[in-house]
């Protein structure tokens, strides 16, 4: 958490502002450095939206970290209209404040070899495919749009892995570098 704090008062500075107010909304935001960021964010006055799949971890983020609003929302599935409505819905949720500030932070990644022993690789790859890169990407462009008016912060949770590579992890490194 302490890194995460770290990074965070390193973002509110270079934004030259405070979070006082702001709208913030977090994918992944019900485990790991999702609900860490977002616990952040509350404590610095904004208004955090968490999205995820479940709605159970979502409610309990939610009750640990004081988030204002959450959506039951996977981003690997989600159409750009649906994450479109999905922005719409969470401006609705903090009383009609617009997105001000997007993390993009959902991913997942298993660590397994690069020839694997079963035949489930198609589906292993478009999964990781399917929410490290592609709803990011929709994310991100719907979270603009969101913010076309008034503008805004978008922040991509990326890994280093990219970078150094951990043994079992090229799918991972590859989608969400």
């Amino acid at each position: 958490l302490s890194f995460v704090r770290k990074c965070a008062s390193v973002y509110a500075c270079a934004m030259r502002g405070s979070l006082k107010g702001k709208h913030v909304v977090i994918t992944g935001g019900s485990q790991g450095l999702g609900k860490a960021l977002a616990e952040l964010c509350v404590r610095e006055g904004a208004l955090v939206t968490l999205v995820s799949r479940s709605l159970a971890k979502l409610e309990a983020a939610k009750q640990e970290t004081g988030a204002h609003f959450v959506l039951s929302v996977d981003v690997s599935r989600a159409t750009s209209a649906e994450l479109a409505e999905a922005f719409r819905l969470a401006a609705e949720g903090v009383g009609g404040r617009p997105v001000d500030i997007f993390v993009a932070n959902a991913g997942t990644g298993h660590a397994r070899l690069v020839i694997p022993p079963s035949t489930d690789l198609d589906s292993y790859v478009s999964g990781l495919v399917d929410l490290n890169s592609k709803g990011t990407l929709l994310a991100i462009t719907e979270a603009a749009r969101a913010m076309k008016s008034g503008g805004g912060r978008i922040c991509i949770v990326s890994s280093a892995a990219g970078i150094i590579s951990l043994p079992g992890y090229a799918y991972y490194s590859a989608t969400k570098f």
